[in-house]
């Protein structure tokens, strides 16, 4: 079936839909009591007349259904909800698909109704598997979905608004958001953390370089750019093998290599720039394709230990949050060969684990040719991961001078003493260790050093 509309209810509906999420992306920003109040007249005048739209349809926009089908973008929960249930998301929420439908039609920004699982809505925790979205078209393969095609055309239209131009500089960073946001304002974590860290780039001093974010449609795309400040929004292309769209752990695999940076760093949302010296990763990139650091340890959930048994290192793998890229073919027949090994293995054997893109990264390192440099740690500073390596290690090889002397050191307690090779490791790896807990307590936690 397919969706019967006007030409002049098709423009009708664009722009609408389009002046409404300028115009909420435009609220966002502190106004005197003056705009305040012209943004509020705006935009309720704009909602009526967008109802008077979603009114004339309800004979018009025949429902369409699309099966494997899921829409990313969540509507804002309104100011009535019970955000301590599902973030609100039970306001629009039915047990019917008739009535989320009806309901739909009444809502301008709602686009289709969507069946997936369910939420426990309503009394004795009833399922209600059918909810309103505002977009975001994608393959879900446990979704199906009902559109109105005019409505998703005119947010389709209106996200390609804020697509890159042809033209990119040839290098910035990257980062890449899934999923939707019920929160009103997108209020949702995952969109808060990535605002605070695009913030710490914008921070730093010159040269600046451009901010692109890859999105899913979950939120809007005029939305990412006027109120977090980035240069480009992309649509993610949704080509790619079942499996890994169905882990979202692994979505990013079908990403990285849809920068539009000639030289990419790519940051997860919950890093934060703190110094200049982030600049070296694009510096690195003319004599390497690809730097990331590593990081301890992957877990196998079953196993009961802080780590991976049956993996190399019992887990050590490249940690994907933190890194830097060229496009090439070298780095695109790694990436390739990432998916490649993510599917041979399968999206099973991935789920029993703490980590899936990374893992399949590891082992791809040594089924290519891409010119790998690990960084050093502090350019991917995780809070646990040293640690957690002397907790699944230990230290197997200590590597230090004058172990054959077999006494103490000047500045142990028992200095000039006799002591074995294993004594003064001890002595030494816990001396350094406080030394370095103390520095960066003194230190790295204020200290910002320079690009050079």
């Amino acid at each position: 079936m397919s969706c019967r509309c006007t030409n002049i209810v098709a423009v009708a509906v664009a722009s609408c839909v389009f002046l409404i999420i300028a115009d909420t992306a435009a609220s966002q920003y502190p106004a005197d009591a003056a705009n305040r109040t012209r943004h509020t007249i705006r935009r309720r005048l704009l909602q009526r007349r967008a109802a008077g739209v979603a009114s004339s349809q309800r004979d018009e926009c025949v429902r369409e259904k699309r099966p494997s089908t899921d829409l990313l973008r969540l509507l804002p929960s309104p100011a009535n909800a019970d955000f301590h249930r599902h973030d609100g998301r039970c306001a629009y929420r039915y047990k019917q698909l008739n009535a989320a439908w009806a309901g739909c039609i009444a809502e301008p920004l709602c686009v289709g109704v969507v069946r997936d699982n369910g939420l426990a809505c309503g009394g004795r925790q009833a399922s209600h598997p059918f909810e309103l979205r505002g977009g975001g078209a994608s393959r879900g393969a446990s979704t199906n979905a009902w559109v109105c095609g005019p409505r998703l055309r005119a947010v389709e239209q209106a996200e390609a608004e804020a697509r890159p131009p042809p033209q990119v500089p040839p290098e910035g960073f990257l980062y890449v958001l899934h999923g939707g946001c019920a929160v009103r304002d997108y209020g949702c974590n995952h969109v808060l953390e990535m605002a605070t860290s695009v913030a710490s780039i914008r921070a730093l001093p010159p040269p600046r370089r451009p901010i692109a974010v890859l999105s899913d449609g979950g939120i809007p795309a005029v939305w990412l750019r006027s109120r977090l400040g980035v240069d480009y929004v992309a649509a993610l292309s949704v080509s790619g093998g079942e499996a890994i769209d169905d882990d979202p752990r692994v979505k990013k695999l079908r990403a990285y290599d849809q920068s539009p940076f000639a030289k990419t760093v790519f940051l997860d949302g919950d890093t934060l720039v703190r110094s200049p010296a982030v600049s070296q990763l694009f510096t690195l990139l003319d004599d390497y394709d690809l730097a990331a650091a590593f990081e301890c340890c992957r877990v196998l959930y079953s196993s009961g230990k802080p780590y991976d048994p049956s993996g190399h290192l019992r887990g050590w793998e490249m940690q994907t949050g933190v890194m830097a890229y060229r496009r090439n073919e070298r780095v695109a027949a790694f990436w390739e060969e990432t998916r490649k090994v993510y599917l041979e293995k399968g999206g099973a054997y991935w789920r029993l684990r703490s980590s899936g893109e990374q893992g399949a990264a590891t082992l791809a390192l040594a089924r290519t040719d891409v010119r790998f440099l690990p960084l050093p740690p502090s350019f991917n500073a995780r809070p646990y991961t040293e640690l957690q390596a002397a907790k699944v290690f230990g230290a197997p090889v200590y590597h230090g001078k004058e172990l054959w002397r077999r006494v103490a050191d000047a500045d142990a307690p028992n200095a000039g003493k006799p002591a074995t090779p294993e004594q003064l490791v001890r002595f030494r790896m816990a001396r350094d260790w406080d030394k370095a807990a103390r520095g960066v307590a003194r230190h790295g936690a204020m200290e910002h050093p320079s690009a050079d």
